[in-house]
């Protein structure tokens, strides 16, 4: 963590301790529901037992605490694999569930993706009284039944997403939906399913641009992406903000093998290849040799 970021966030804390529990990442204080982003403690009880979460990484609360999520707006967020990118959209979900009240729509690439993430949510939604509905395979219903003291999370796959919204738009019942997450975004440019996906994206875009709504009341788009190379044009034709980072928890290291000899990678440095040791061909050999010596003798 930098000492900007942790400035930032005890700040953060700070204000939100000296203005009962006032929280900065919704539109209005009068939806703060407690004190984890707004939301209440149970909530990240629930994280600490069932997914052994007990504190955010810096740049997930620096994301947390942006000026596009405080301001309901569009939001591209791109990190390397396994950096943490989904619970940011977790916690971004549930603030619409809980504070707003209003639905929301989790897409998702693969079916597996979206059986893993209904059971990794259930217990959320049953401690915090909102519905799971499962979008993906033969399962969803079109249009969704309507829910009158309880909101509903679709987690779907890109197809049935695109379904799901359509009824909604045949039925004029796209308002009952305030938030939009899409993992895996960047399959927007891929062939088959990418066209899908854009289709779907871009009749969110429509409506929100039609109706002319304010940023408390149009659909928000909140994506998710591995590094991508073209990530500003992406996020223009998403109409995001754009937050990156290039955090990893752990660190990644790169080799390369040139005859007997291994190199270490570091594009950072002047010496981009640094030679690191060499291999020594003859005590791999007979290693190899005593394996399959020893192998042929236990099969008799």
């Amino acid at each position: 963590m930098t000492p900007k970021q942790s400035q930032s966030i005890k700040k953060f804390q700070r204000s939100a301790e000296a203005e009962n529990l006032k929280n900065l990442n919704l539109v209005s204080e009068n939806l703060d529901q407690g004190p984890f982003f707004g939301l209440p403690n149970r909530v990240r009880e629930l994280y600490r037992d069932q997914k052994g979460i007990k504190e955010l990484f810096a740049w997930q609360s620096e994301c947390l605490l942006s000026e596009a999520v405080q301001r309901k707006k569009n939001l591209l967020y791109s990190l390397p694999t396994s950096g943490g990118k989904t619970l940011v959209a977790e916690i971004i979900m549930l603030q619409e569930l809980i504070c707003y009240k209003k639905n929301c729509i989790f897409v998702l690439p693969y079916v597996s993706l979206v059986q893993e993430k209904i059971r990794s949510l259930a217990p959320f939604a049953l401690d915090l009284g909102f519905y799971l509905e499962e979008y993906a395979g033969p399962k969803g219903r079109f249009p969704p039944a309507k829910r009158r003291h309880k909101q509903s999370l679709f987690i779907c796959t890109i197809e049935k997403a695109h379904s799901l919204f359509n009824s909604l738009v045949v039925e004029k019942r796209v308002g009952e939906v305030g938030l939009v997450v899409v993992d895996e975004v960047h399959m927007v440019g891929e062939q088959g399913r990418g066209a899908n996906l854009e289709s779907f994206l871009t009749k969110l875009r429509h409506i929100n641009r039609k109706n002319q709504q304010t940023e408390a009341e149009r659909i928000q788009i909140i994506s998710m992406s591995a590094t991508v190379g073209n990530l500003k044009e992406l996020s223009e034709y998403l109409d995001s903000e754009l937050y990156t980072d290039s955090w990893r928890p752990v660190i990644l290291e790169e080799f390369v093998k040139v005859g007997r000899e291994v190199y270490s990678v570091n594009p950072q440095e002047a010496e981009q290849l640094k030679l690191l040791r060499r291999l020594d061909v003859n005590y791999y050999t007979q290693a190899i040799k005593q394996a399959v010596r020893t192998t042929s003798l236990r099969s008799f």
